[in-house]
């Protein structure tokens, strides 16, 4: 599904960002939104042709007006993708989702425009791990064994000195959440919601922040949400570009609601 948008719902897309990063700063926080591109913005040679209308999508025209409007840290990692699938697969191939590698470069643009360091892909060793599940594979009611392996990517040496120590507090396939600390980090409390495309993400903030706390989407109205946001010190948004409107724009209210009581 394409992210169309009309006028109006982007209007109040914008307005619901700025009033969050208004609010964040009175309350000594920062916040951040990252959008993911959907899987066909790079990699539409393996999309079937049809007639373009408008070759810009909303997410575009949000990052247009925030940046050169607006005070919002809003992130839409296209370009940074495009230009790393020369020499990476970023998404995983038979599969709608980013893989471990999508998601790290997402990261570093997340870390850069908070102001911290990033370490470059080309200084990580970054193993493949074969894969033969993808969400796509069901739709052609074809059995993946038919299918040559894919792979994921592992980052088996990502700040591997940092010593992580987790805590689930829900842990399904649709309902994850944890509080991570690190010896190492940075002394930051971080508050990271996503939906599906965050998950791989969690896994380098873990190692970059004295402390974590991160939660699928489904869980921002649990009783232990309210807490952790409010001990935040950056609060993280990730969601892939479909989800802009919901459940992203839900996730704010439920942020703002908490930070206003």
């Amino acid at each position: 599904e394409k992210n169309v948008a009309t006028e109006s719902i982007l209007k109040r897309q914008i307005n619901k960002y700025i009033q969050l990063d208004e609010l964040c700063k009175k309350k000594n926080k920062r916040a951040i939104i990252c959008l993911a591109p959907e899987k066909e913005e790079i990699y539409p040679e393996y999309m079937p042709t049809m007639p373009i209308i408008n070759e810009r999508d909303a997410s575009f025209y949000v990052k247009d007006y925030v940046d050169n409007y607006t005070d919002v840290i809003y992130l839409y990692p296209k370009e940074e993708l495009l230009n790393k699938k020369q020499n990476y697969l970023t998404y995983l191939k038979y599969d709608s989702h980013w893989n471990a590698l999508g998601a790290y470069i997402a990261h570093n643009e997340i870390m850069y425009a908070l102001g911290f360091d990033a370490v470059p892909l080309y200084d990580l060793t970054i193993n493949k791990v074969e894969q033969r599940y993808g969400d796509l594979i069901p739709f052609g009611n074809i059995s993946d064994i038919v299918f040559a392996p894919s792979f994921e990517y592992s980052f088996v040496d990502y700040k591997s000195d940092h010593e992580v120590k987790i805590q689930n507090i829900s842990n399904t396939f649709d309902s994850i959440a944890l509080d991570s600390t690190c010896d190492q980090g940075f002394d930051y409390n971080v508050f990271l919601v996503g939906d599906s495309y965050s998950i791989p993400a969690q896994d380098f903030f873990s190692k970059d922040f004295k402390k974590l706390y991160y939660t699928s989407f489904v869980n921002l109205y649990q009783d232990f949400v309210r807490s952790r946001i409010k001990d935040s010190d950056i609060i993280i948004f990730l969601y892939v570009e479909r989800n802009e409107d919901e459940p992203l724009t839900m996730a704010i209210d439920r942020v703002i609601s908490v930070l206003n009581n």
